[in-house]
């Protein structure tokens, strides 16, 4: 049972940035990004990089596409990046995007969960085709955002 001390569904913050930020917990939305599901996910795995300014660090200068898919979870996620900082769209069917993005991670989602073991079944998935990565070198970004150090 809840003691009524967190009354209503919005937390709000004051982050690195300075600027407030509400998360409807229930949703994962967030003021200027209402996404549900793996958008949702690829957003927040991004969030703490793009407000302590990692994802500026290692991404300013560099544009890109990156159509984020699992096919038997709706909607895949569009990553579009632009000067070190990055929305994402909900795409519910990918075969109609009237633009290809530049780079491309399809897997299904149990695929995904056991690549989470290391990085031996990354391999096997890798071999056996069941995860699918298109424009590597644009990919790279993302790597390049998740080992990038602090900004101090």
């Amino acid at each position: 049972m809840s003691d009524g001390h967190h009354v209503g569904t919005l937390d709000w913050d004051i982050v690195a940035d300075g600027s407030d930020h509400g998360r409807d917990r229930r949703s994962g939305h967030v003021r200027g990004q209402n996404l549900e599901g793996v958008p949702a996910l690829v957003y927040t795995a991004f969030w703490q990089q793009k407000i302590d300014g990692r994802f500026d660090k290692a991404t300013s200068g560099e544009s890109t596409s990156i159509l984020i898919d699992f096919p038997d979870f709706r909607p895949a996620a569009l990553m579009i990046i632009s000067d070190g900082d990055y929305t994402i769209t909900p795409v519910d069917n990918p075969a109609s995007l009237l633009e290809r993005p530049e780079a491309l991670v399809r897997v299904r989602m149990v695929d995904a969960v056991k690549m989470l073991g290391g990085l031996g079944p990354i391999m096997a998935a890798l071999f056996t085709g069941k995860i699918k990565l298109k424009g590597l070198r644009k990919l790279w970004l993302l790597v390049k955002v998740l080992m990038a150090k602090e900004v101090a």
